[in-house]
């Protein structure tokens, strides 16, 4: 009996070896995916960080470039204060196919030129400078697939602000050269359209000044100071029109209170080392100048 029982034990150790072999490669099976899933998940989570690392890289190169070229656009602004026109543009036209500010900056440079000179050739100039800079930054423009209200400002980068008020800006000029070149109808009613669309970016930027999270202080200066000068020239603008044509702009949209226009323009002046500061300074003297 104490040998059948021994045998018994035996067998069943025999047995359960034989199972642990024939369930050996299930069991490395099982241990291989583990193995596979948690080296997949930790390939994901570096992935994951690398990219998160390079996104604030990206995010840090694009701020830092962003500022360089606001200062270039500023220093060139500078020499065209200065009388030293030519000095100024070859500051800037090296890089106007690639940087908004330098491409704007330089259509600035000749639009001022040209609305001072009235030359037909300047003009020219002038409107072929604002579409090519109107066609770089839309490059840095937010992509909509809707309406301007229904753009949450924080979903904005940097860059896409200033994208948004420097399309605005070259609108306007675009506007005005499409009045003064060609008196016909059709410019007038092309300018007009443009200068609406220009004056709801300008009215998206003024948001984005005051509901969006800004990062970066400096280039919320920047554009503190373009966004309130836009706005406010608009509304010193649309104020002085006569009554009639006031009520009508009025119908379709346009604002215009003489005395926030005026506070819009001082606060604009008022941004230390901004590149719009100076221009903001000149509308405010020019309207007490004939005010006088």
């Amino acid at each position: 009996m104490a040998y059948a029982a021994d045998a018994n034990i035996e067998d069943n150790d025999i047995d359960a070896i034989d199972d642990s072999f024939e369930r050996l490669p299930e069991v490395q099976a099982e241990k291989a995916r583990a193995e596979a899933e948690a080296a997949k998940e930790a390939e994901a989570a570096e992935k994951d960080c690398a990219e998160n690392l390079n996104a604030k890289v990206d995010a840090e190169t694009a701020e830092a470039a962003l500022i360089r070229d606001i200062g270039e656009a500023q220093e060139s602004m500078d020499l065209f204060l200065n009388n030293r026109f030519d000095e100024a543009r070859n500051l800037v036209e090296p890089r106007a196919e690639q940087s908004m500010y330098h491409a704007l900056t330089n259509s600035v440079l000749c639009y001022l030129r040209a609305i001072l000179t009235m030359e037909q050739p300047d003009m020219a100039l002038a409107a072929e400078l604002v579409s090519r800079a109107l066609r770089v930054c839309q490059r840095s423009r937010r992509r909509r697939f809707a309406g301007l209200a229904s753009l949450r400002p924080d979903s904005f980068s940097d860059e896409e602000c200033h994208a948004e008020l420097c399309y605005a800006e070259l609108l306007l000029e675009s506007a005005v050269l499409a009045f003064v070149q060609d008196e016909t109808m059709v410019s007038f009613i092309r300018g007009g359209l443009r200068v609406r669309e220009c004056h709801q970016l300008y009215r998206l930027c003024f948001r984005l000044l005051r509901k969006r999270a800004w990062s970066n202080a400096r280039l919320r200066a920047q554009f503190e100071s373009g966004a309130r000068m836009g706005i406010g020239a608009f509304s010193l603008l649309v104020s002085m029109l006569p009554a009639t044509v006031l009520r009508l702009l009025q119908f379709i949209g346009f604002s215009g209170d003489r005395q926030f226009g005026l506070e819009q323009l001082e606060a604009a002046a008022a941004v230390t080392d901004s590149l719009r500061a100076p221009l903001a300074q000149l509308l405010l003297a020019s309207y007490y100048a004939n005010q006088a």
